[in-house]
């Protein structure tokens, strides 16, 4: 029984959990600038990850900055891949294609999989694995859109054929 719709509740599904992801707190840090008790939210956490990137390389502390780079990577793509999807649905662009989407998707996916490890004795909160959950929707989503078949530029829709008599 196909299900047309399902890959659209992936990508919301997605959207909806990095949206918690954000608002939640995800990770303490144990750097100087942020000597706080309580953690930091998802949005706080995104930033680190960009501001940390060249924190870290500054510094010389070359395994943070890898680390918040994962991170960057990983919201990157996110954000690169739904605005490519938004561009592919809705102002029919015919480039890049769903698969191929995915499958950068997939990569943003293993950069945040390989950042949350590396946090992981660290202490994480729920919103850190909110935001390793939001990127897996999101690829499953992608990869399960089908393309629209087209001819001389008009989609062509299937019809299903009604059985003669």
């Amino acid at each position: 029984m196909p299900t047309p719709r399902k890959s659209s509740l992936l990508i919301v599904a997605s959207i909806l959990l990095m949206a918690i992801a954000c608002l939640l707190p995800s990770v303490n840090f144990d750097i100087p600038p942020s000597r706080a008790s309580t953690p930091a939210r998802g949005w706080q956490a995104a930033a680190w990850s960009f501001y940390g990137t060249f924190w870290g390389i500054d510094e010389r502390d070359w395994l943070f900055a890898l680390l918040c780079f994962l991170g960057l990577l990983a919201n990157a793509s996110f954000l690169l891949i739904l605005l490519l999807f938004l561009c592919r649905r809705y102002l029919r662009a015919r480039r890049p294609r769903h698969r191929t989407l995915a499958i950068v998707s997939a990569l943003g996916s293993l950069s945040a999989i390989a950042s949350l490890i590396w946090l992981l004795p660290g202490s994480l909160h729920t919103a850190a694995f909110a935001w390793l959950l939001s990127q897996l929707p999101l690829t499953s989503g992608l990869w399960l859109t089908s393309e629209p078949q087209t001819f001389r530029g008009f989609e062509v829709l299937a019809v299903p054929t009604a059985a003669t008599k």
